[in-house]
Formats: C-alpha cells, sequence, structure tokens
C-alpha cells in the first residue's frame, strides 16, 4: 500500500469514528530510512524525548519525528524497541517490594526479548493527515467508544483484542502488536501521562498497517450491531433490539 492509500484510508477510519489524527509508526533498520523532512529531538530541539511524548508531538501538533538512540530520553522504552538494552526494574519506585516487582518486571522482561539488539536502528512516528513513510503500525487514540469501535472491528474476523496494564512501558503494546501482527489496546501508563500529556479520558489501540483494510470492512459490518456514534435511548425504558437478533427473555415464551 502506498503512502498516499494509506492516508486516504486512514482519514476515512478516521472520519468514520470521529477520532484524533491517526499515527503511523515505522521501525527502521538504518536511520536512512528517516525522512529528510522528519524532526529529530536532539538536532532540532536539543533535547532528549521519550517515544510517548514524539507520539503526543506527532497525533496532536502533527509533527513527524525520527528517534535514534541517541534521541532517547526513557532508556526502558528504547530497549523495548531494540534501540538499546536497558536492565529496569519496577522496583523501588512503582511497586511496594521485590515480591511484587518481579511480577510486573517479567513483563518487561517478556516484552524486552521481542526485538533483539541491533534489529533496528530507528523509528519514524508520523501523522496520517501528513503521512512521510509506509508504516508497519497505527495508533489510534481516543475515548473508549471511539476505541473500542476499532477493537470490534477486528472481533468480527473471530479476533481477540488483548490488553495488559501493568504500570508503566505503555509504549511496549506498540512492539507487541507489530512482532505479534495483532491489535493490542491500551491504557495509557504513567510515564505517558506524565512524560506525554495523555489525558485522563483517553486510550489507544495499535494495530499492524497491513490490517488498516480489515480495520476498515469490521467497522462498517458492525455498525448495525454497534452503531458509532452510539446513542441509548432506553435507559428508563425496556431495551429493543434488532428482531433477528434473539437475545432476549422472548425467546423463553417461544419454547415454551
Amino acid at each position: 500500500m502506498s503512502i498516499e492509500e494509506f492516508m486516504a484510508k486512514g482519514m476515512e477510519l478516521k472520519n468514520a469514528i470521529a477520532l484524533q489524527r491517526l499515527v503511523g509508526l515505522k521501525f527502521c533498520k538504518d536511520q536512512d530510512e528517516i525522512p529528510p523532512k522528519a524532526r529529530r529531538p536532539m538536532r532540532d530541539f536539543k533535547y532528549h524525548m521519550p517515544i510517548c511524548q514524539a507520539i503526543a508531538q506527532a497525533r496532536t501538533i502533527g509533527l513527524t519525528l525520527g528517534l535514534a538512540i541517541e534521541d532517547n530520553f526513557c532508556l526502558p522504552g528504547a530497549s523495548v524497541f531494540g534501540l538499546t538494552k536497558f536492565a529496569y526494574s519496577f522496583y523501588p519506585h512503582h511497586v511496594k517490594d521485590q515480591e511484587a516487582a518481579s511480577k510486573l518486571d517479567a513483563v518487561f522482561k517478556e516484552r524486552d526479548s521481542l526485538i533483539p539488539l541491533g534489529t533496528y536502528q530507528a523509528i519514524v512516528i508520523s501523522p496520517f493527515d501528513r503521512l512521510q513513510i509506509e508504516p508497519d503500525v497505527i495508533i489510534a487514540y481516543g475515548v473508549p467508544g471511539q476505541v473500542g469501535r476499532i477493537a470490534k472491528a477486528f472481533t468480527w474476523f473471530g479476533e481477540l483484542v488483548p490488553a495488559l496494564y501493568f504500570g508503566g512501558l505503555g509504549c511496549s503494546a506498540i512492539v507487541l502488536s507489530h512482532v505479534k501482527q495483532q491489535p493490542v489496546l491500551c491504557v495509557p501508563a504513567g510515564g505517558e501521562k506524565v512524560l506525554a500529556g495523555t489525558n485522563d479520558f483517553e486510550m489507544s489501540i495499535v494495530f499492524p498497517a497491513g490490517q488498516l483494510d480489515k480495520a476498515l470492512e469490521g467497522f462498517y459490518a458492525t455498525q448495525r450491531i454497534l452503531p458509532y456514534p452510539t446513542v441509548c435511548t432506553t435507559m428508563m425504558n425496556e431495551p429493543s433490539v434488532p428482531e433477528d437478533y434473539r437475545i432476549t427473555y422472548k425467546e423463553l415464551t417461544k419454547t415454551n
């Protein structure tokens, strides 16, 4: 799929659910793959930047950013992306003791092993309305109802959409989605909220860019059973569902 096709189909999904900007992320085997017009945190801004902050700048301001290890602020995040390798523990800042840390650290180690060191030299993050790369993954932020509609699109095909919250390194969901080639839900963790300004009402879903057509097809296919925008008119009355959706008490009278 060309950049132009990605942009057109991404904008179709964005407009269908009234999303914020979609963001594309590309894993680069060489820094030469970073587009010439992409901003580099250290070169252009003179400061280091965590990956979550770069995503925030792409989706809110509309910047395209290229990050290599020399641009990264957060070493655990850079480690998960394979740009370096960094030994990290949730103790003592996030948990009460080493025993509690061992459970969360195990998740970090699992995510950290997904991309070996040296596989990629940089990443590029670009907003879909100004897309400069053919993305490997797509990141969509919104309120739960919007993000849930994208997840619902994938369940049309019988896919499960996992979410695993372990209190940090929300960016590792991007790596999981890329390596496993599956959609992943993400509740913003502490770092993303503190360092990147993600709002209290926001969450995100990450899915492989090659599955954008599937996301669109599944969205339209599930509009009848879960329309968006969703309007509830029965909170104080008996609900109704499509006549052929036989899940209500009326089915009991037919069998008796």
